[in-house]
This record gives structure tokens, sequence and C-alpha cells, in this order.
């Protein structure tokens, strides 16, 4: 199971509550980390009614997650070392949308894995999946067959 940025709290929820489901996990740019959520402050008018109903398109569904993501990190902290999932971190050390401190958070809480991996990518940014394609291909399928 594959998880990038919010998608990797999601799948650390779903392989904990479903252990025997999943064999090996993905985390790629994942914000897993609640102390490095620090929503802009520009975002919280865009929370406010009638505000809250005049934000276009996709940006309102994405600042609503933005606000709930840390109450939720915070929940899921305490089950994180129940997580036994044989996981894969991918992060880019330039990422600035979810912070390369991330990592050292995952590797700390994720105290009973199975086997742990990370894969620091030194000058890379939050959109690893698409600007380095082929390596985060690459990594996964060496790691799936090691």
């Amino acid at each position: 199971m594959i998880g990038h940025s919010y998608g990797g709290p999601l799948v650390v929820k779903m392989a904990l509550e479903a252990p025997n489901r999943y064999k090996n996990l993905v985390i790629l740019a994942g914000a897993l980390d609640p102390d490095a959520e620090k929503p802009e402050k520009w975002r919280v008018p865009l929370t406010w009614i009638p505000l809250k109903y005049l934000v276009p398109g996709a940006l309102k569904p994405s600042n609503d997650e933005l606000w709930m993501l840390k109450k939720e990190l915070r929940e899921l902290q305490p089950k994180l070392s129940q997580l036994r999932t044989r996981t894969l971190i991918i992060h880019g050390e330039k990422d600035k949308l979810v912070p390369y401190k991330n990592v050292a958070f995952m590797q700390k809480n994720f105290s009973k894995v199975d086997s742990l991996k990370t894969i620091s990518l030194e000058n890379e940014n939050h959109f690893i999946v698409w600007t380095q394609e082929e390596l985060v291909k690459k990594s996964i399928l060496d790691w799936v067959s090691e």
C-alpha cells in the first residue's frame, strides 16, 4: 500500500486497523508529525462562516482537511508504536509542504515495524512522485524484492 503526503497517515491508519491485510507500506513525503503541521495564517479566515462557503473549488476541502489533520495526527500518534507492517519511507530533504522532520518522527514512532527503510532524496521537494518518478518506482520495486 502506498500513500503520498496526506495519504501517508491514511495508509498507516489502514495498516493499524487491519495489520494482516497489508504486507508492505510505502510512505512518500508523508505527513505524520503533528508538530510539523503548521497551517499558514492566511488560511484561518477561510474556515469562518460565511467566508468558508465563498472559497472556490478544490481549495475548500483542501483547507478543511488541513485544519482537521493536526488533531487527527495527535490521535494517531500513540498508536504508531503498534505498527508492525514492513515500511519504506521516501522523502525529499527540501520538502517545504511536509517538512523532512517527519522522517525522524516516523523512525522514532515506528518502533515495532518489522523492517523499516528510509530513502532520503537530498535535493528534492514534496513532488517526488512526479520529479523522481523513475527513482521512486525503482526504489519501491527493489525494496519489495529484497
